[in-house]
Order: structure tokens, then C-alpha cells, then sequence
């Protein structure tokens, strides 16, 4: 029987990201209108992805951007990013807030030590 993970499915977010990323530093400014979206469907598919794209994310760019300044490139990092990240964040704060009062209200929480008890060991691959 096969495994359908529908986790992984929600990672399609991801490379649209930074093909739009691309596409903005190629100085293309409508793609900035999709940025946001596309972070808030990652929000939405999955917020533990958003998480890892919120930590990845600032990285490419400052890597990209150092990169870019090193070629001879003259444009850096453009503004509408860190502004579609920001609307990104400010609308998915409203989406989750149900969510936060839910988790509070009940005092759900997880011991560290469940986690690493229940966790995949190296072994299990």
C-alpha cells in the first residue's frame, strides 16, 4: 500500500517563492504583487514551512545580494520583498490568532522530552 504524506505536497510553495525571488531581482516589479501570496499560501498549506522559508528565506537574499554586488550588478535587494514579507506576516498574525487564543485557552503544550521520544531517530531512514 503506498504512503500518501500530504505534508509534502505543501512543499510546492517553496520553489514559486523563489522563482518570484528570481524574477524580482531580475527587476521585474509586477512580480511583486504575487510575493505575498504566495507566502500566504505557503502560511496556509503549512505552517511549519512557512517557519523554515521565514529562516531561509533572508538568508538567500543576503547571499543572492552579496553575490549580485560582486558581479558588478548594481541592483541589490529590492525593497517589495522585505514589504511583501511583511504583509506576508502582518495578514498571516490575523490567520493564525484563532489558533494561538485555541492553544492558550486549553494550556496545549509539548514537553522537550515527548518530542525527542517521538521523534524519527537517524536509524529509522
Amino acid at each position: 500500500m503506498a504512503q500518501f504524506y500530504f505534508e509534502l505536497l505543501t512543499l510546492f510553495w517553496i520553489p514559486l517563492i523563489f522563482l518570484v525571488t528570481e524574477k524580482m531581482l531580475e527587476g521585474i516589479k509586477r512580480w511583486a504583487v504575487i510575493l505575498p501570496l504566495l507566502f500566504l499560501g505557503q502560511l496556509i498549506s503549512s505552517f511549519y514551512y512557512f517557519v523554515f522559508l521565514l529562516i531561509t528565506w533572508p538568508i538567500y537574499l543576503v547571499i543572492r545580494g552579496i553575490l549580485r554586488l560582486r558581479s558588478g550588478q548594481v541592483r541589490g535587494i529590492r525593497g517589495g520583498m522585505f514589504l511583501s514579507l511583511a504583509v506576508s506576516v502582518i495578514i498571516g498574525s490575523l490567520y493564525l490568532q484563532p489558533y494561538l487564543e485555541i492553544r492558550n485557552s486549553f494550556g496545549v503544550s509539548r514537553e522537550v522530552g515527548n518530542v525527542v521520544f517521538h521523534s524519527a531517530k537517524l536509524g529509522d531512514f
